[in-house]
């Protein structure tokens, strides 16, 4: 087989198109290069996607749980006079019009679904995820921060550099991430339910705030992992003072998400197959793209173009040395 159509089938073999680096390296990572940026990187970014999910494929079980598929199923009326009617029918004897349209009325019923052994094993297999998630977030943070910035690509190489070099801040900050991420979801989905006095209203919108900054800090915190060395504590300040002073870049970032997932969820309900697939194959991948491109300019231009400048030249050597 030739060397072309070995890479036709590869999936993780990739290094630039072409020879060397491309003319447009040093654009400005603006609106209008986005989209040829996507357009160049498109292949590579589908395997982006599958390594994700292949890395947390954990999490899969977790989800199969959580549809009821393998619980026991039971029913029970919903309301509780069911019972007293249902007693004082038997007692009664003859149905009247009256006990016949209580009956309808409160013998609604509902399923109520056991946990099963099966379950319980899948929620655990699912846990795993919580192990796999930080370090797959690092590897494939770092292969997309390459793209954006024009560098080479060498997908595995690339991918198991950088867990190697990361994987002891991937492996807590990912159990922080999903613990907050579940924390914060669960908050809003709560106080959204319960918004019957002041308190819980208040308590809903400060859970929404929250959420937003912490969903604008994330696209910070593991780009600037895969390229610094700093403490998580500094990780987290950081990303926090970068969710507020790259407002605009961040807010065009959140709405290219918002819409790419909209788009998603769109489709899944006009046609289900290929709405189903697409984020197994494109979907978060694009997501990750889209908040690295929103946060690598800024990151660029305050915490490493300063320090360039400054970084005095090597002087060069003279080839030929008076020793006279």
């Amino acid at each position: 087989m030739s060397e072309k159509k070995k890479k036709r089938f590869s999936l993780f073999r990739y290094s630039l198109n072409g020879k060397g680096v491309p003319k447009d390296v040093n654009e400005p990572r603006n609106f209008k290069f986005f989209f040829k940026l996507l357009g160049r990187n498109l292949n590579r970014l589908l395997s982006v996607n599958l390594m994700l999910m292949l890395t947390n494929l954990p999490v899969f079980f977790a989800l199969y749980a959580v549809s009821h598929n393998l619980d026991t199923v039971s029913y029970s009326p919903v309301s509780s006079l069911f019972g007293p009617i249902y007693g004082a029918l038997k007692i009664g004897g003859d149905a009247s019009p009256v006990s016949s349209a209580l009956y309808g009325a409160h013998c609604v019923q509902h399923e109520i679904f056991v946990t099963s052994t099966a379950t319980t094993v899948f929620y655990i297999i699912g846990l795993l995820t919580i192990f796999t998630f930080g370090l797959s977030m690092v590897g494939t943070t770092y292969i997309i921060r390459n793209m954006v910035k024009g560098d080479p690509i060498f997908f595995m190489q690339d991918y198991k550099h950088a867990i190697k070099r990361n994987w002891k801040q991937g492996l807590i900050f990912g159990i922080i991430d999903i613990g907050l991420l579940f924390l914060i979801l669960y908050d809003i989905l709560f106080f959204a339910a319960n918004t019957h006095d002041y308190v819980s209203y208040l308590m809903y919108y400060i859970a929404l705030a929250f959420g937003i900054i912490y969903f604008v800090m994330r696209y910070y915190i593991y780009v600037m992992m895969v390229t610094f060395k700093l403490s998580l504590y500094k990780l987290i300040k950081n990303s926090f003072i970068f969710a507020l002073i790259g407002f605009k870049r961040n807010l065009l970032g959140t709405i290219g998400i918002v819409f790419l997932f909209l788009f998603s969820y769109s489709l899944l309900m006009i046609f289900p197959p290929l709405g189903a697939l697409l984020p197994f194959i494109l979907t978060i991948s694009v997501g990750q793209f889209i908040a690295i491109y929103t946060s690598w300019p800024k990151i660029y231009q305050i915490m490493i173009e300063p320090y360039k400048e400054e970084e005095p030249e090597p002087e060069e050597k003279p080839i030929f040395q008076d020793r006279g």
